[in-house]
């Protein structure tokens, strides 16, 4: 389930694409240093699209923001934030383990939550709990500004890594715990929490901005 609290106030196959396409549409400058993405990964890629958009739609989210999120995943494909051996998962609709016991979110719930949260390009954002850093690099692509903390350091340096990768360099990640949020850069105009909880936590609902949307 999904909590969530406000503060005051068709899709087409995807065509060939060459290297050079490649670097322009997910921000590789360098395929050389940057990581690879291959053609058979990408159509699996938007056949999970095509499924997340059908499923968004049928709950009547807002058409153009449903489009914004699945575009912010193209810029930010799923199989780059996990390993060689999990690769073969990403395309299917479920969270997959990464390193350090954690998982990768599953993609039809994160696709939920940001059209829920709306994001827009002037917002700064909070995300909780950076894991393997894929949401973190998909708000990159929609928000203005991006802080995304992370308590297990080795996946911090790792999501750092990946981010760099794909340039996105309106993301910040800090190794700490995000149980009391980040208030060194607050406030904030969404938060994102990538783990449950049992309420909704003060320290995090203190740091939203007015009309801030949190979700958890």
């Amino acid at each position: 389930s999904l909590m969530g609290v406000c503060g005051p106030a068709t899709t087409q196959g995807t065509p060939d694409l060459t290297e050079q396409d490649k670097q322009k549409l997910y921000g590789l400058k360098n395929a050389a240093t940057s990581p690879v993405i291959t053609q058979p990964e990408l159509d699996k890629m938007e056949s999970l699209y095509a499924l997340i958009k059908w499923r968004l739609r049928d709950e009547e989210y807002d058409w153009n923001t449903i489009d914004r999120v699945l575009q912010a995943m193209r810029e930010n494909p799923r199989p780059l934030f996990m390993s060689r051996a999990n690769r073969a998962s990403a395309a299917k609709d479920r969270p997959s383990f990464i390193d350090h016991k954690q998982t990768i979110s599953q993609p039809s719930l994160v696709a939920k939550m940001l059209c829920i949260l709306d994001i827009k390009d002037t917002d700064v954002v909070l995300d909780v709990g950076t894991g393997s850093g894929w949401v973190a690099a998909i708000l990159g692509s929609m928000a203005k500004q991006v802080y995304s903390v992370e308590v297990i350091g080795p996946l911090a340096k790792d999501a750092k890594k990946k981010l760099g990768h794909l340039h996105r360099d309106n993301v910040t990640v800090i190794q700490t715990d995000g149980t009391f949020g980040l208030p060194g850069f607050a406030p904030y105009d969404a938060i994102i929490v990538g783990a449950g909880a049992p309420k909704i936590p003060l320290p995090l609902k203190s740091q939203l901005a007015a009309n801030g949307r949190m979700i958890i």
